[in-house]
């Protein structure tokens, strides 16, 4: 279930499996700046920037937690391979 949240993130924000943080930061501005109110006459971007910002928050968390444990915000992993890795740190296998 974690996974399908973490891909339905990189696809709001149009990510690959593998990026780092400053294209998580770049496409997070792209979209926002698309969809804000002062460049569309769209009534209902609200509930896409909301989206929009909610994936971010995700993803940025994503690499917080990362940080946390190696200490490196510009590795690229899969959110499959950071929750591998991050089970086997907090686990100790």
């Amino acid at each position: 279930m974690k996974n399908d949240i973490y891909k339905n993130s990189l696809e709001i924000l149009e990510l690959p499996l593998q990026f780092s943080f400053k294209d998580l930061k770049k496409s997070y501005h792209e979209k926002i700046k698309e969809y804000h109110p002062d460049n569309t006459n769209n009534k209902y971007n609200d509930n896409k920037i909301q989206k929009i910002k909610n994936a971010y928050e995700l993803l940025k968390n994503y690499f917080e937690n990362y940080k946390l444990s190696f200490e490196d915000k510009d590795i690229q992993l899969s959110p499959d391979e950071f929750l591998k890795r991050k089970i086997i740190n907090e686990w100790k296998i």
